[in-house]
Parts: C-alpha cells; sequence; structure tokens
C-alpha cells in the first residue's frame, strides 16, 4: 500500500542524505503528532517512538510576553513535566514544535529580548541534562504562513539563538505526518504501522532487491542483533497475485500487514518456496 512504501522511501532517503555509516533502526523514525495535555501515550506508543508536541507559547508567556513562566508550570498552570514526563515514561523520544503563530507581533513586548529569553529557559528546564530532560528535539514555529514574513524571521532567530545559548545540545528538528485516528478511535493506517514498528523496530533497511512499479517491490531489513533473521518485505502498488522471487532465500515465517485489530494473517506458504505471491497488503517474510 501507498503509506508502506512512503514510511520505507523516507527510510531510505533519509539514510542517504545523512551519509551516516549505518542506515537508520525502523524505530528511530516513526513518529506522530500530539497535543499536549490531549494526547494520550498510551494509546499511540504502539505505533510509534517519537512524538511531535504541538506546544502552545502562548500558554506559557500569557498576557505579558516579558515575563517568563515559572518552570514546570505554563502561565495556565499545565505542568510540562506531568505532560513530557508521561510520555517520556512511554519510551517515546519528544520533539517540541513552538506555536508561536497565535501571538500578535503587537502582543510582543520585545520580540528580540522575550523570545530569545523563553527559548533559552525552555532549552535549559527541558533539554538533554536540563533539570526535565525530556526533550529531545525542538522545532521552532508551525505555520509560518499565519505571519509576516519579517516577523517570522525575527522571532526565529531570537529562539534560535535561546536554544543554542541555554542548551547546545537541544537539536532542532522538522517534521511529516498523517492521521492515524479519529476521535481517538484507531484507523486501518494505525493497525499498519503498529504491525511495522513491531517487527521492523529493530531492523534497518539494507537494500532493494526489486523496485519497480510494473513487477513490485521486495526490500531487504537487516536486524540490530546479528543472530535474528533477515526481512524481506514484499508488496505491488496497484496489482494482487503477483509472483516475486524471493533470490534463493529461505522462508521461515510470514505475515500478511493488518488493517484491523487482531493477530495479522499468516499466508499459506512453505519453507520450500522461491517465489511469493503478493499484492497491495504487503507481506513480511523472515527469511535466511
Amino acid at each position: 500500500m501507498n503509506l508502506f512504501l512512503t514510511t520505507l522511501l523516507v527510510a531510505i532517503g533519509t539514510s542517504v542524505l545523512a551519509q551516516a555509516p549505518q542506515r537508520p533502526l525502523f524505530r528511530e523514525f516513526v513518529g506522530l503528532c500530539g497535543h499536549t495535555v490531549l494526547f494520550k501515550p498510551e494509546l499511540y506508543q504502539p505505533v510509534c517512538r517519537v512524538v511531535r508536541d504541538y506546544h502552545p507559547v502562548k500558554w506559557d508567556l500569557g498576557k505579558d510576553t516579558s515575563v517568563m513562566p515559572e518552570w514546570p508550570f505554563a502561565k495556565n498552570r499545565v505542568s510540562w513535566e506531568q505532560v513530557y514526563r508521561g510520555w517520556h515514561d512511554k519510551g517515546l523520544s519528544i520533539s517540541v514544535c513552538l506555536q508561536f503563530d497565535d501571538i500578535k507581533a503587537e502582543d510582543w513586548k520585545d520580540i528580540e529580548r522575550d523570545a530569545q529569553a523563553y527559548a533559552k529557559g525552555f532549552a535549559e528546564h527541558f533539554g538533554p541534562g536540563g533539570k526535565y530532560p525530556f526533550v529531545d528535539t525542538v522545532e521552532i514555529g508551525n505555520e509560518p504562513g499565519h505571519i509576516d514574513d519579517a516577523t517570522y524571521l525575527r522571532i526565529f532567530k531570537a529562539m534560535a539563538a535561546g536554544i543554542h545559548e541555554g542548551n547546545p545540545k537541544l537539536k532542532t528538528a522538522f517534521h511529516a505526518c498523517s492521521g492515524i485516528t479519529r476521535n481517538f478511535q484507531p484507523k486501518p493506517s494505525y493497525h499498519a504501522i503498529a504491525w511495522m514498528l513491531k517487527h521492523l523496530a529493530d531492523y534497518r533497511f539494507s537494500k532493494a532487491i526489486l523496485k519497480s512499479e510494473k513487477d513490485g517491490y521486495l526490500f531487504e531489513f537487516t536486524p540490530e542483533k546479528p543472530d535474528a533473521p533477515k526481512i524481506l518485505a514484499a508488496w505491488h502498488a496497484t496489482r494482487e497475485n503477483v509472483s516475486l522471487d524471493l533470490q534463493g532465500a529461505t522462508i521461515l515465517r510470514s505475515e500478511i500487514m493488518p488493517l484491523t485489530a487482531g493477530n495479522a494473517v499468516e499466508p499459506q506458504l512453505k519453507t520450500i518456496d522461491t517465489t511469493v505471491i503478493a499484492g497491495t497488503p504487503p507481506i513480511l517474510l523472515w527469511v535466511k
């Protein structure tokens, strides 16, 4: 399915652009966007390891941007320690998006001074090594189109300077996202991603054995642990009942991607099979 292909291509592209000696593990780049007190870590932990929070700067600064909050509390008394500790305790890496598009330029007492002081304080308290060291990365702004370019640039530069001054270990981040629940009820994509993360979390993409819109896709993933079997992902973007050559691999077990709750279906494959019949629901094959 397109979701599966898109996720895998993001993994490949990330590894190529980073020029890292080792490609990332699957768990290192699967993330979701959440909103502070509305995010449910126990619900979403099965489908991600990174959470991007829509963090309202207005909650922290209130009506007077020259007065900094009494960390870890926002001025509306939300405890960021409580919020982010709850996510951190579920094994989630936290990326905070500092949203300020609802603060008008004229509502800042002094943009450069206040934005820098705010970002510095946030980084000092919540970044790596801080008193509440739950935040791994931070993003400055969410939708810059809501603010005129000149004002956005002033806030961006001031916050960037504050973050660097407050905690050089706190990284900046970018994001890409898509909804997987509706009214906190899992959509089919929720079950698909949970299944992928369950099986591929400790694996990294190694190569595309086959990558063809016409003939299908067969991607290889190698394990973090050297004694674990390799996994092949087999699918076709638009067709069913497509035969894919396994290149001599021996099948140990296999599963078809589920789109509903419950156990994944195991296709009728044998260890002696040299091909797999694939379609739009991807199949994972544990092989040697």
